[in-house]
């Protein structure tokens, strides 16, 4: 099998595993009868973990120079975790599996990310999304499908497609035959922790982060509680696949589309763009009174994730050291998405139970704002984003 064809593929599983998962985990959570504040608790725990995790996965990777074994262990530490959820509900054993499980899931996608630039050399790295719309396509249909089976079944059907997804994400990445990823005369990647210091000294790469941070924030503050707020306004768990299933379409047209736009208007516009329709995301959700307006909702999420994530991973591979790529994508990850995940989701969970859901989603819409003026005025000033090093 192509190794191109390959990368797509697990694309679609990695992705149809993080639906199984997180498109129903707050139902779950729900059924076990954990408050807002605790629910909070435990996404910030998994996010925890894989901010710990995902720097540490990369380091190895950069090292190492292969990413194929490293995929493979990842799938099935986070398969046999997931098994372990058939056993005991409550809130200690639940959050010790979820930590595990992050342990080994979370960097599953940045090594997938790091090993298809690879691929793709310097000249088609604009083609990156269609690799990325094959995991889009797998999260679609997982979560459509299994709304449509939890609605029929019971909620713990989820983390047997999860177990799934992760043991045939295992078996493909055995068919992976990389090369070696540093380019003849690159310079060795630095060591361990001098690698990720090197990336942190850059400047824009900083406020970069810091605007993910923040828009991360209001996002997983809003997106924990969107499968319990649709229920309390009248949907199902068929209506929750639906809302899903909405947003990762509108996420499908975008992503197929990038690879003509971002040539044309560069990573920064794409980053950009996602923050502010972020922030105009969460104003619309807090004004919806009826499910099916909160499924419509869901179709900005072809701009706050399609394009913001498109331009974020395409902004860090052109910024930082080629030795470095798989670095500057686990630190992208873990401090912007995984740290913000993780204030947006203690935060997101104490408003939720104390405030309610609609004023949540205006301090996230607030939020997602001032991410956007951080990142126009901090970031890209001087066109350094262009740059390859």
């Amino acid at each position: 099998m192509p190794i191109t064809l390959n990368i797509k593929i697990l694309y679609a599983l990695a992705y149809g595993g993080m639906a199984s998962l997180m498109g129903y985990v707050s139902l779950y959570y729900k059924s076990l009868g954990f408050s807002g504040q605790q629910i909070g608790l435990l996404y910030a725990a998994y996010f925890l973990a894989a901010l710990c995790a995902q720097p540490l996965w990369a380091m190895v990777a950069d090292r190492r120079q292969k990413r194929a074994g490293l995929i493979f262990a990842c799938a099935i530490g986070a398969g046999t975790a997931s098994a372990g959820f058939a056993w005991g509900s409550g809130l200690g054993r639940t959050m010790g599996l979820l930590i595990l499980l992050a342990v080994f899931f979370s960097s599953i996608g940045p090594l997938l990310d790091s090993l298809t630039f690879h691929q793709l050399k310097e000249t088609g790295r604009h083609l990156y999304a269609h690799y990325r719309i094959w995991g889009t396509l797998g999260y679609m249909a997982v979560v459509v499908l299994l709304g449509k089976a939890i609605a029929l079944t019971e909620i713990r059907l989820m983390f047997l497609s999860f177990s799934t997804m992760m043991l045939l994400a295992a078996s493909g990445s055995l068919f992976l035959r990389e090369g070696r990823v540093q380019d003849q005369g690159a310079p060795r990647p630095p060591a361990g922790f001098q690698g990720i210091l090197r990336v942190l000294r850059n400047r824009e790469f900083r406020f970069f982060v810091l605007s993910i941070f923040l828009c991360r924030s209001s996002e997983a503050a809003v997106m924990n509680f969107f499968p319990p707020y649709l229920k309390s306004l009248g949907g199902n768990e068929t209506l929750v696949g639906l809302g899903w299933g909405t947003a990762v379409l509108a996420e499908t047209v975008v992503l197929f589309l990038t690879p003509r736009w971002i040539e044309r208007w560069g990573a920064r516009a794409f980053v950009l763009t996602g923050l502010v329709a972020s922030s105009l995301r969460w104003f619309c959700l807090s004004r919806v009174d009826t499910p099916l307006a909160a499924v419509m909702v869901q179709l900005f999420h072809g701009l706050t994730f399609g394009a913001l994530f498109a331009g974020a991973v395409t902004f860090v591979d052109r910024l930082v050291p080629r030795s470095l790529k798989s670095t500057g994508q686990a630190l992208y990850a873990s401090l912007g998405y995984g740290l913000g995940s993780i204030l947006g989701s203690l935060a997101g969970g104490r408003l939720y139970d104390i405030l309610g859901m609609k004023s949540l989603c205006l301090i996230s819409s607030g939020t997602a704002l001032l991410a956007a003026v951080i990142f126009v005025t901090f970031v890209g000033k001087h066109n350094t984003w262009k740059e390859v090093n």
